[in-house]
C-alpha cells in the first residue's frame, strides 16, 4: 500500500511540474506568435471581434484589451493585459494575460495563465489553468491600465468542463461541473462542484462544501485532516504533508512565481 501511495505522489508531482512547465511554454510562445505561418493575425490597443462576426481560421491576437464576442472557427491564441471570451471558439483557447474571463462556449481545450482568471462558460474538453492569488490573506487587485483585476482562479456556478481540469495557483475557487478528473494544486482550494471522476487536491488550506459531488475518489494532501462531509465522494483518502519542506516545495513555488510573473509581464509589455 505504501508503494502505491509513493507512486501516486510521484506521479502527481510530475503532472503538476509538467503542467506548469507547459503553461510557461504557452506564455512564451504567445510572445513569439508572429513566427506562425497560418491563421489570421490581429493586434492593437483594443481588439474586439464583434457579436455576429466570424473568423474561419485560427485567430492570433495581441493587445492591451481583447474581446471575443463573435465566433472563431478554429483555435484562439491571445496575449494581452485583459482577455475576455464571450462568444464561441470551435477549437482551443490558449491565452496569457493579467486578467482572463471566459463566459462563452469553447468547444475544445482551454489552456490559460494569468493573475486573475474567471470562468463561467462552457469548455468542451480539458482545462489547464495557472493563476495568482495570495492564500490566507487579502490579495490586492492588480491594476492593468484603468482596469482592476482580482487575483486568483474562479470557476463559477455555471461553468462546465467536458474533460479533465488541472488547476495551479495561489487561490482556487471551484464551482460548476467537471465531467472528468480534477487536479488542484494551490495554497487555498475551495471546492463546491460536481466532479464526474476522481479529485486530487493539494492545498495548505482546503474546504470541501456539503454540496460537492465527487463520483470517484477524493484524495487530498494538507497539513492536517479536514472535515469532508459524508457522502460527497465515492471514497476519501488523506495523504498527510510529510514535512515542512514538502509543505512548501521550492520548485513548485518557483514555477508558480514564473507563470504569474510572465503573464503579468506580457500584459504590461502589451500595454506599453
Amino acid at each position: 500500500m505504501k508503494s502505491v501511495t509513493r507512486f501516486s505522489q510521484k506521479t502527481t508531482q510530475k503532472r503538476s511540474v509538467w503542467g506548469i512547465a507547459l503553461l510557461v511554454a504557452i506564455t512564451t510562445s504567445l510572445l513569439l506568435v508572429g513566427t506562425a505561418s497560418a491563421g489570421q493575425f490581429e493586434g492593437g490597443d483594443v481588439y474586439r471581434l464583434e457579436a455576429g462576426q466570424v473568423v474561419n481560421d485560427d485567430l492570433y491576437v495581441t493587445g492591451s484589451e481583447i474581446f471575443i464576442d463573435g465566433t472563431v472557427n478554429g483555435d484562439l491564441y491571445a496575449a494581452g493585459g485583459y482577455i475576455e471570451v464571450n462568444g464561441t471558439v470551435t477549437g482551443d483557447v490558449v491565452a496569457a494575460g493579467g486578467g482572463i474571463k471566459i463566459t462563452g462556449d469553447v468547444q475544445d481545450d482551454v489552456r490559460v495563465a494569468g493573475g486573475g482568471i474567471d470562468i463561467t462558460g462552457s469548455i468542451g474538453d480539458d482545462l489547464i489553468v495557472a493563476g495568482g492569488g495570495q492564500p490566507g490573506s487579502f490579495s490586492f487587485p492588480m491594476q492593468m491600465g484603468s482596469r482592476s483585476i482580482n487575483q486568483g482562479i474562479r470557476l463559477g456556478d455555471s461553468s462546465t468542463v467536458g474533460g479533465d481540469a488541472m488547476i495551479f495557483g495561489g487561490t482556487a475557487q471551484v464551482r460548476g461541473s467537471i465531467d472528468g478528473d480534477l487536479s488542484a494544486y494551490a495554497g487555498e482550494v475551495d471546492l463546491d462542484a460536481r466532479v464526474g471522476g476522481d479529485a486530487m487536491l493539494n492545498a495548505s488550506t482546503l474546504n470541501v462544501a456539503n454540496n460537492s459531488q465527487i463520483e470517484g475518489t477524493l484524495t487530498y494532501s494538507a497539513p492536517s485532516e479536514v472535515a469532508v462531509p459524508a457522502g460527497v465522494a465515492g471514497g476519501v483518502q488523506y495523504e498527510p504533508t510529510v514535512s515542512e519542506a514538502a509543505k512548501v516545495n521550492p520548485l513548485m513555488s518557483f514555477f508558480w512565481w514564473m507563470v504569474r510573473t510572465m503573464a503579468i509581464l506580457v500584459g504590461f509589455a502589451l500595454l506599453a
